[in-house]
């Protein structure tokens, strides 16, 4: 909603309009998005839109992890990609963190996600996105 003129003016987004917890993949609920797409929001942008701040880092960190793409053997690369948005947001959270350092954090986070993956295909379990979330910050501390 918007305030116009001293009252609430509906935003028109169609008439599909809902709003979805973030993120979608369970677990603590950081806020939730207002979205007319019928599949609601795209893995991407959830991802993105968890990244978009710095107050409650552990939070948000656990979100993006919980958000993380599955493994694509067509997409090599998409791994990688991932871990390097998390890295930079790293960077921006500890602004002593050198690109090298935020790197090595990103590609520690991928080895520990994919240790919590197991021979799952999909996702992991919201308590191993904390761990992972609160491992990483704390590596991130310590530097």
């Amino acid at each position: 909603m918007v305030r116009a003129a001293g009252r609430l003016a509906d935003l028109d987004i169609g008439p599909d309009a809902r709003a979805l917890p973030l993120p979608s993949t369970g677990g603590p609920i950081l806020f939730s998005v207002l979205t007319s797409e019928p599949d609601g929001v795209a893995l991407p942008n959830e991802r993105g839109l968890a990244l978009d701040g710095h107050d409650a880092p552990h939070a948000r960190l656990t979100a993006a992890i919980s958000l993380l793409s599955e493994p694509d053997p067509t997409k090599p690369a998409q791994g990688g990609y991932e871990a390097g948005l998390i890295a930079e947001w790293l960077r921006w959270l500890h602004p002593d963190l050198s690109r090298t350092e935020a790197r090595g954090l990103g590609e520690r986070l991928r080895r520990l996600v994919r240790a919590a993956r197991g021979n799952r295909s999909h996702g992991i379990a919201p308590e191993d996105a904390a761990g992972i979330a609160r491992t990483i910050l704390d590596a991130v501390a310590r530097l």
